[in-house]
């Protein structure tokens, strides 16, 4: 008997816990009840031909990129053209090995910085989409 009142017990307080930290799977109100709708449709800048020299840099000016979008959106970088990559678009960072890789490493407001640590210079296309709340 002293084993069915623990586990009566233990499943209120279950269901209770369970009851109170339900949450909306949709993911459209936060706590603060600010309606979070992310845009579907992201707005994409491309750069043609860029080349970034080997253990190089470069920064890319991105006027989409707003301190809104910093907090509460999402920047997808993508490179396209590079012998490495069998893909149209790849999603960066692209890694060879745990010191080589083209990676996004600075991100501010209206910039993105790319560095190329691949070994050698690397010329290709590449893409911003920039999802904003």
């Amino acid at each position: 008997m002293q084993r069915f009142k623990i586990l009566c017990l233990g499943s209120l307080v279950l269901t209770f816990i369970t009851a109170s930290c339900s949450k909306d799977l949709n993911g459209n109100e936060n706590k603060s009840g600010i309606q979070n709708t992310p845009t579907t449709n992201p707005q994409s800048f491309i750069f043609s031909n860029v080349t970034i020299d080997s253990y190089a840099s470069r920064t890319f000016a991105v006027p989409a990129i707003t301190e809104a979008v910093i907090d509460r959106g999402a920047i997808t970088v993508y490179e396209s053209g590079m012998e490495l990559s069998s893909q149209s678009w790849q999603v960066l960072p692209v890694i060879v090995n745990c010191q080589q890789r083209l990676e996004v490493t600075n991100l501010g407001v209206g910039t993105v910085e790319i560095q190329n640590t691949l070994g050698l210079p690397v010329t290709c296309s590449y893409r911003f989409d920039i999802m904003s709340n």
